[in-house]
């Protein structure tokens, strides 16, 4: 459960966690909600060598973008296909074409 601690400066939430046998830690589940953090996010520990004090960080991904934007640009089309089982090229010559990129080499 978290702590509510008031300064003068400002109010802080303090959350506990458990370093395991194996050196790590689990992020309280209300933390990670309140910051947005999802399995496979980084954090960074930094400890100011003169003080001691250490600064959890945390930052957007660099790689944040959603499918709907990876996706945007790249041109869709209805493949159309011939009573053989080959691309009917007029109806689809986009995808035509790319497939017969592969029959040029």
């Amino acid at each position: 459960m978290p702590k509510t601690i008031k300064s003068s400066q400002d109010d802080k939430v303090v959350y506990e966690a458990t370093v395991t046998s194996k050196g790590q830690i689990t992020l309280p589940t209300k933390f990670r909600q309140a910051n947005g953090l999802t399995h496979g996010d980084k954090v960074k520990l930094i400890q100011d060598t003169a003080s001691g004090n250490i600064q959890l960080e945390i930052s957007a991904p660099e790689d944040s973008l959603t499918w709907d934007e990876i996706l945007k640009d790249i041109p869709t089309e209805v493949v159309q296909f011939n009573k053989d089982g080959t691309v009917n090229a007029e109806k689809s010559p986009n995808f035509a074409a790319w497939m017969k990129e592969d029959d040029d080499d």
